[in-house]
């Protein structure tokens, strides 16, 4: 889950921090009637030393089968 521009992922009672640098996550369903197939996008993003500006880095959504 996402709480302000952490990344963080809890199994049971244990978090762990997976990234300080999160700009955007997102979940969504490209298909509403197959509920099995999740596509995620997430942007990551650092102040970069020139000119105290950012740089942004875009992982291109994907879609993944949710397995039980």
């Amino acid at each position: 889950y996402q709480m302000n521009k952490e990344l963080k992922m809890t199994s049971g009672s244990n978090q762990k921090l997976l990234s300080k640098n999160l700009r955007y996550l997102a979940f969504t369903f490209p298909k509403s009637d197959d509920l099995g197939i999740l596509s995620v996008a997430m942007t990551l993003e650092k102040v970069i030393y020139l000119k105290d500006s950012t740089m942004a880095l875009h992982m291109a959504s994907e879609k993944i089968r949710i397995m039980n």
